[in-house]
C-alpha cells in the first residue's frame, strides 16, 4: 500500500519521519530510532534526505508490510518465523521478499537492509 492509500483510509493514521544523518559515521543512530519507531506499530515511516542540506534525494517507498519484514529480516529471522510472527503463510513472506529486492534492486537479504535503511544511497 502507498503513503497515499494510507491517508485515504478512514482509520488513524500515525506516521513518523526520520531525518538521517549527512554521513555514514552516524548512521547508527538512524537504525536505533527506526527499531523504536517499528515498535509503535505506525501507519508509515518516511525518511528524508535532502533535508537541512542531506545529500542525497532519493527516498525509497516500501509498504508498511514491507519495512516490517526488513526490520525481521535485519533481526536475523528465518522466512518460516517472520511467517509466524506475522500470521502469514511462507509463500506471502517470499512474495514481499521478491518485491522488496525488484524495489530496491538487490539480490540478497544482507543488500536490501543496508539499502533499505541507507535510502539507495
Amino acid at each position: 500500500m502507498k503513503i497515499s492509500e494510507v491517508l485515504k483510509s478512514e482509520k488513524v493514521t500515525v506516521s513518523m519521519e526520520v531525518f538521517p544523518p549527512k554521513t555514514d559515521a552516524n548512521f547508527e543512530t538512524v537504525e536505533k530510532a527506526v527499531d523504536g519507531i517499528i515498535e509503535l506499530s505506525p501507519s508509515f515511516i518516511s525518511c528524508t534526505y535532502g533535508a537541512g542540506g542531506g545529500f542525497s534525494t532519493v527516498t525509497l517507498e516500501v509498504t508498511p508490510r514491507e519495512a516490517e519484514i526488513l526490520q525481521l529480516l535485519a533481526k536475523g529471522y528465518l522466512y518460516k518465523e517472520i511467517a509466524e510472527k506475522l500470521s502469514i503463510g511462507n509463500e506471502t513472506v517470499r512474495t514481499h521478499v521478491r518485491h522488496i529486492y525488484d524495489k530496491l534492486h538487490v539480490r540478497t537479504r544482507t543488500e536490501a537492509v543496508i539499502k533499505h535503511l541507507k535510502g539507495n544511497r
